[in-house]
């Protein structure tokens, strides 16, 4: 009997981490226009600091041709309900790339302009 009412009691202290914990509003930067990215859930705003999320930029921009592009950002800060984030990089999808490349080819020629803004911290 005191074995049935020690593991309720377990039971119970389970359930009571489960309810304790909250949604949160995933945000992203300024350049991005602050777009919902997702939610998560979490019991403690600080154990939100260093996750990372990944959608693709159709996902923000609603823009269907942009679906191969995967945007990854990091949680830097949260309030009561959201999550703020700041970009750390991005990645193409492998089927994209394998649509791009072609068989029995030895060179493929790329060529990039980038300029790159460097935030300080």
């Amino acid at each position: 009997m005191a074995r049935q009412a020690r593991s309720r009691a377990e039971a119970k202290k389970i359930k009571d981490k489960w309810r304790a914990k909250k949604w949160y509003t995933v945000v992203a930067p300024d350049i991005f226009d602050k777009a919902q990215l997702g939610e998560t859930l979490a019991d403690d705003p600080q154990k939100l600091m260093g996750r990372v999320m990944e959608v693709t930029l159709h996902d923000i921009t609603g823009d269907y041709s942009k679906m191969h592009l995967k945007l990854h950002f990091k949680i830097i800060r949260a309030s009561t309900n959201e999550a703020f984030t700041k970009f750390i990089g991005h990645d193409t999808t492998t089927d994209y790339i394998r649509r791009l490349t072609r068989r029995k080819r030895t060179k493929m020629d790329a060529v990039f302009k980038v300029k790159r803004r460097m935030a300080m911290f």
